[in-house]
């Protein structure tokens, strides 16, 4: 892990020039947003203090799918806190440099990780926060930073991945299958997961290759899931890093949810599991039975 420094990054700070503010503008609050509490990625980052490993750092980027985190905005200029971002206002998001010079976005799971953070640095007035969807952080810190240091500071270790991870976790468009995953994460009914699915651009299944003594590939399979009644299921994901929570030792595969579909009544499977290393969505295959 790399020791930081906080530094003052001109690149980092925007200012509003336009005329009257818009419903696009971020929206600021001085003392911190009290809404935004991310409990899935702060259960996921426990494993991850204990256990740095693959498999828990995907742990965590896979629930950054999801929900909102907040942003250090701290250093901005902004004449009216309790107003939308205006003409005039400079925003300065938060960042730290590894010590490989790498800049790395900071976010936060709720406001008292914030506070505490800058607390530490010597903070005497209460922090000004940004609150933006998740997957929206993960990809800004992919591609307009160097990565993402998560909660900084806090209680567990702080959570540091690079830009290449976030890709390579959550693809090239961190937020492709926000709308499914929330779904999954709410619990929602079957018909609104089927629904989500179909829709969503892409799905993941894992692949496992079995090679020969020359290292050659001779096959490669699905791993199936066995229900508490013994019935095979087949699993599916939303994004690689799903993929390798759940098992790190697989190759995540892009394929559509028809084709998952198919495979599972095909192979006589009792149903398909989305995103089995954590709170799965159960799809019955009665309940797509006549669609495929």
């Amino acid at each position: 892990m790399g020791i930081f420094s906080r530094k003052s990054k001109k690149d980092d700070v925007t200012t509003n020039d336009a005329g009257a503010a818009d419903s696009t503008q971020p929206s600021v609050t001085s003392g911190g947003s009290s809404l935004v509490v991310n409990r899935l990625v702060q259960d996921a980052l426990r494993p991850w203090s204990s256990s740095q490993n693959a498999q828990t750092m995907y742990a965590v980027l896979r629930q950054c799918a999801t929900g909102d985190l907040l942003l250090d905005a701290s250093g901005s200029e902004i004449a009216d806190k309790a107003a939308p971002f205006a003409k005039g206002d400079t925003l300065a998001i938060g960042t730290q440099v590894d010590n490989a010079g790498k800049r790395l976005l900071v976010a936060f799971t709720d406001n008292d990780r914030l506070a505490v953070y800058r607390q530490n640095g010597g903070a005497t007035t209460p922090p000004i926060s940004l609150g933006q969807s998740a997957s929206a952080t993960l990809q800004m810190a992919a591609t307009t930073y160097d990565g993402i240091a998560i909660d900084p500071g806090s209680p567990e270790t702080v959570f540091i991945a690079y830009a290449d991870e976030i890709r390579r976790g959550l693809t090239d468009e961190a937020g492709v299958n926000e709308i499914l995953k929330t779904a999954i994460v709410a619990g929602s009914p079957v018909e609104e997961i089927i629904d989500r699915a179909e829709a969503a651009p892409v799905v993941f299944v894992g692949l496992s290759a079995r090679r020969d003594d020359k290292g050659e590939v001779e096959s490669i399979m699905v791993p199936a899931l066995k229900g508490p009644d013994g019935s095979m299921y087949h699993p599916a994901f939303t994004s690689p890093a799903e993929v390798w929570a759940w098992a790190p030792d697989l190759d995540a595969q892009p394929t559509g949810f028809a084709n998952i579909a198919r495979s599972a009544r095909e192979d006589g499977q009792a149903g398909i599991v989305f995103n089995p290393a954590g709170k799965p969505a159960v799809v019955p295959i009665a309940a797509i039975a006549e669609r495929y």
